[in-house]
């Protein structure tokens, strides 16, 4: 269910709650497809069964951001800036397949 509220570890120290459909908002990134639901009793999770993310939660939280203001916006005459694309940052969307679409 796209309103899910996923519980997820960053990096063992950021604890973050989002909706999958924020996750999944780009269909073909392999983050889409890491929590499209289908997966989530081979992911990886903590002790208190949060969804863990071995990323940076200073290079992760940022993408968390700009994918939830992607999903609370409504208008479209308000263009949402991704965040500055630095290399770690590129290299983290790559990763997850979501370079093209995010830039």
């Amino acid at each position: 269910n796209q309103s899910d509220v996923l519980h997820l570890n960053i990096g063992g120290s950021t604890n973050v709650a989002v909706f999958r459909r924020t996750l999944t908002r780009f269909e073909n990134s392999l983050l889409a497809s890491q929590f499209s639901g289908r997966w989530d009793d081979s992911l990886e999770k903590t002790k208190c069964g949060s969804f863990f993310i071995d990323q940076d939660p200073n290079v992760f939280v940022p993408l968390l951001n700009y994918l939830r203001q992607c999903d609370h916006n409504t208008s479209s005459k308000v263009k949402i800036l991704p965040p500055p694309p630095t290399p770690e940052f590129c290299s983290m969307l790559e990763y997850y397949g979501l370079l093209s679409s995010i830039y």
